[in-house]
């Protein structure tokens, strides 16, 4: 998915400055308790909770709410600061249509107490069709930069400095 082609190119960008990243698909919230458990946990512990996923109508799809909802609820028990960022990709070129995705993804992390860091909105995403973003070339070259700004600006943040020295490293 184009979504995935994203977070993976994201992965790179951050695990090239040392960060550790899991990717948890949205399906794990979709299959049995104990697995979206696990990938509950997960999400609440990460030191950076970045949410990629496409627009559907004006908002994030059913499957990613869950898993925000399943979060929040063990978020509720952390000591631990966590960032939120998000990526949403629409067939729309213009960004406004991801603004409704973006203020659910801002509440989402004032209930949970996270800050939320910001996003990018991705228009035109399905002319990427799934493709890795290296690859896909001169079209991606616009988004493969802001990409690559928003992991540096995200690694260099001094919070996230300080927890580098410690155990949690996650993205």
């Amino acid at each position: 998915s184009t979504s995935l082609a994203i977070a993976r190119y994201l992965q790179a960008q951050l695990e090239a400055h040392g960060a550790q990243v899991d990717l948890v698909m949205a399906t794990a919230f979709a299959r049995d308790p104990a697995t979206a458990e696990r990938a509950a946990q997960a999400l609440a512990q990460a030191d950076v909770l970045g949410v990629v996923s496409p627009l559907y109508l004006d908002t994030l799809p059913y499957l990613a709410i869950l898993a925000l909802q399943k979060v929040q609820s063990l978020r509720a028990q952390a000591r631990t600061p966590q960032r939120v960022i998000g990526i949403v990709n629409s067939g729309f070129p213009e960004p406004e249509q991801s603004r409704f995705a973006f203020a659910t993804l801002r509440e989402f992390a004032r209930e949970a107490g996270c800050h939320f860091a910001g996003g990018l909105s991705v228009g035109g995403g399905e002319a990427i069709n799934g493709q890795d973003l290296v690859k896909a070339g001169g079209r991606t070259i616009v988004l493969r930069k802001a990409i690559d700004q928003a992991a540096q600006a995200l690694w260099s943040s001094p919070d996230l400095v300080e927890s580098r020295s410690g155990v949690r490293r996650h993205v």
